[in-house]
């Protein structure tokens, strides 16, 4: 799945909610790539601050889950793993726009 999200919140705000659907059994087994370091800094922020979440946020936290936790999620942390999405997922130089 490739979702381009590139503001601040948008991204974590993306993944809580996959993560609402994959709890609920709604979302397949697919790859899931957060490829921003600003993104996966701001997760990382997000998950460390928990007295901040809201209620719902919270109850999620109360039930023993990580509202960014998805199973096939996966953090492109270095530009090789970044570089190794777009073969990853058969999209070559003459797919792109």
């Amino acid at each position: 799945m490739i979702i381009p999200a590139f503001a601040v919140e948008r991204t974590q705000e993306i993944l809580y909610l996959l993560g609402e659907f994959q709890r609920k059994g709604d979302l397949p087994e697919i790859p899931i790539y957060v490829d921003s370091p600003l993104a996966i800094k701001a997760t990382e922020i997000f998950r460390k601050n928990v007295k901040y979440y809201d209620t719902e946020a919270t109850a999620i936290v109360a039930q023993g889950y990580d509202p960014f936790h998805i199973p096939n999620l996966r953090f492109t942390e270095r530009t090789e793993e970044s570089m190794a999405i777009n073969p990853a997922l058969g999209i070559g130089y003459r797919d792109r726009g």
